[in-house]
């Protein structure tokens, strides 16, 4: 709850939520009033999980990038996949509007350079990342990879072994 009153010639808004508190000095009640409105807002839009408006997916990327792949194993390969997606429009989609329909144009465009097995490796990573900011950092309600479907893996292989190449092989 925010709390505002003068102090001299100026006025001190503060907003305390569980134990924490933030306070500021204005020149105005009218600037004062609509910080702590601001600030509340932000709050709560935090403990509700919704997106600040200017967070772009390359931004949770990036995030994602300097915090959690470092601590991974395969962290080379985790972080050029995900650089590789930092070039591509998907980066540029806010994150509060990102939806299953803009990765499914991400997983289309890519299928086109790449086989299918690659585009499915990199949608895992993009789903992790994306599962990451929603439990970890609250920053996201849904995981839209996970709500798209993933590429065929490539057809098996039918080719059967001639007498001649057993032979050469048990010897």
């Amino acid at each position: 709850m925010a709390s505002i009153f003068k102090r001299g010639q100026k006025f001190t808004a503060r907003v305390r939520l569980k134990g924490k508190e933030i306070a500021k000095t204005f020149a105005s009640k009218a600037e004062a009033r609509e910080w702590a409105a601001q600030t509340e807002s932000d709050i709560n839009n935090q403990r509700l999980g919704l997106t600040p408006k200017n967070i772009t997916v390359g931004d949770l990327i990036r995030k994602y990038l300097q915090e959690v792949t470092p601590s991974k194993g395969g962290s080379r390969s985790e972080t050029l996949r995900l650089n590789r997606v930092l070039k591509t429009d998907l980066a540029n989609v806010l994150a509060s509007e990102v939806m299953p329909v803009h990765v499914a144009l991400w997983r289309d465009e890519r299928l086109k350079k790449v086989q299918p097995t690659s585009v499915a490796r990199e949608l895992a990573t993009i789903s992790s990342m994306f599962k990451h900011a929603m439990k970890e950092w609250n920053l996201i309600n849904d995981n839209p990879a996970t709500k798209i479907t993933r590429p065929s893996s490539n057809k098996p292989r039918t080719r059967q072994p001639t007498e001649e190449e057993i032979n050469r092989i048990c010897m």
